[in-house]
């Protein structure tokens, strides 16, 4: 899913929002920081002897890299955040600042860890760009205390404790905290869980291919931990500097408009496909993941990637003082549920839009159980392009069916359209009705007692973020069923 603007951009896969940035990043990059500062952060740095220490002193040896005005530690306690990213400038950092600066040859892709011959022979065995990235850390992981070049920064990477991310979690815990059919975010961790289950036997059909002399490599376990690693922390690289090309790229992308994320209603259930295109790549970005998301941050502060200097930019999104922990954007338009099943966190912001999700085969089969007819011409070019199993629909819970979720009813069901709009709009109605019976009265009052007394900004995670996701998920399908009333009340009335 990108959206592709200017001359390169690198974005998290999971949200595959691209932004362009045509400036020239080294005219801006010493701008403002204090040499003196600097000294500081390093000398300390060197003290501490952390993961994160000897990764800045790999990538500042070994790429020439500059730490600008950041320095990512560990703060003692658990605050939710782990690393973080802390200004360290005396004068502090300015709205559009550059403030990570990484280079390409720095970063891990598939084709640089396993050599082009091992690439080939593993994407000629079908392998999507997240599944090459995904094998590859494995593998790199395997090598790390041996010959894996990316040591330094693989030593930074969290290692599979059960808490971090809820892929790591037991499945009796799943089972406690997110019931099976009780909420649309445990459909989507279980759904996450069965690819990896895939991606194992996928994996393992290949050991020869990538030189490891192990049938049994990789555990479930392990694939579980890299799954969770990629789709948190890598980005999507759009290596293009053609005009053209990129004019091709973006007309390519409003023909897929149905498989893309929309603002207004749906998006594919994993994000990004992680399907393999020509003019980009997948990569985990050394330093630049370390940065956690804030939810005031914009597309300004998403990183961007620049072919001409071959390097992976990052500015500030606001001002900050020296020893502010400084954020970046995982991407626009994320729900509480994306935050939690994606990255494993959520940051309580009462103003985040709250909606309700359903798959496009949600949909068709709601519509099928109503009794509503099928577009009998379905298969046709016309549609033939839509996914309905990537297909996630969402309903605000205070506009209800926006316009392109209507759209995707249009396409596949058999009305004129002066009825079609009831139709979608009683679809959708039968679907909210039934999603409002998934969770229990007994889990929903656990969860609110397991969350007690919130404060707006704070971050959750574990249990506790499951918790506020079920609570937030029910209040949306309550004032969602009110929305799309309210629709089916107007569409009577003017018909």
């Amino acid at each position: 899913m990108t959206n592709a603007n200017a001359n390169a951009n690198a974005v998290r896969v999971t949200r595959a929002l691209v932004r362009g940035d045509r400036d020239d990043w080294n005219a801006r990059s010493r701008a403002g920081w204090n040499a003196r500062s600097r000294a500081r952060a390093s000398a300390s740095a060197s003290a501490s002897g952390s993961p994160e220490t000897r990764l800045a002193s790999w990538l500042r040896n070994r790429f020439a890299f500059d730490a600008l005005a950041l320095t990512l530690e560990r703060p003692p306690g658990d605050d939710g955040y782990g690393v973080r990213a802390t200004c360290v400038c005396d004068d502090g950092i300015a709205r559009g600042d550059v403030i990570v600066a990484i280079p390409r040859d720095a970063m891990l892709d598939a084709r640089s860890a396993l050599g082009d011959a091992a690439f080939e022979r593993a994407r000629a065995r079908g392998l999507s760009s997240f599944q090459l990235l995904t094998v590859s850390l494995l593998r790199e992981w395997r090598l790390k205390d041996t010959t894996s070049r990316w040591k330094p920064y693989l030593d930074t990477l969290p290692e599979d404790d059960g808490r971090w991310h809820p892929l790591l979690w037991r499945d009796e815990d799943v089972e406690q905290h997110l019931p099976a059919n009780s909420t649309h975010a445990g459909a989507r961790l279980r759904g996450l869980i069965r690819a990896c289950e895939e991606d194992t036997r996928l994996f393992r059909s290949i050991v020869d291919e990538l030189n490891i002399d192990d049938e049994n490599w990789p555990s479930m376990r392990h694939v579980r931990w890299a799954v969770s690693i990629v789709i948190s922390r890598a980005f999507r690289l759009n290596e293009l500097d053609d005009e053209e090309c990129l004019r091709e790229v973006r007309d390519d992308a409003l023909l897929e408009t149905l498989n893309d994320l929309d603002a207004d209603c749906w998006e594919g259930s994993g994000g990004d496909s992680g399907e393999d295109d020509e003019f980009s790549v997948m990569a985990l970005v050394p330093w630049a993941d370390g940065l956690n998301h804030s939810s005031d941050a914009g597309d300004e502060a998403i990183l961007t990637y620049d072919t001409l200097s071959q390097t992976a930019t990052l500015r500030a999104h606001k001002a900050y003082a020296c020893g502010e922990q400084v954020f970046d954007s995982y991407g626009s338009n994320l729900s509480d549920e994306d935050l939690f099943v994606n990255y494993g966190f959520v940051d309580v912001q009462s103003s985040r839009t709250n909606f309700v999700e359903f798959s496009g085969e949600d949909f068709l089969r709601a519509a099928s159980e109503i009794g509503f007819q099928m577009h009998a011409k379905a298969e046709d070019d016309d549609i033939s392009f839509i996914d309905p199993k990537a297909a996630l629909l969402r309903v605000d819970s205070v506009v209800g069916v926006g316009e392109n979720a209507m759209f995707f009813g249009e396409c596949f069901l058999e009305y004129n359209e002066q009825d079609v709009e009831n139709v979608v709009l009683r679809t959708f109605s039968h679907l909210l009705d039934s999603a409002s019976t998934r969770a229990c009265d007994d889990l929903v009052v656990k969860a609110r007692e397991t969350l007690g007394n919130l404060r707006e900004g704070d971050t959750l995670v574990g249990f506790k973020a499951a918790a506020y996701v079920l609570c937030r998920e029910q209040e949306a399908i309550e004032a969602a069923r009110s929305a799309v009333a309210r629709q089916l009340s107007m569409c009577d009335n003017s018909n």
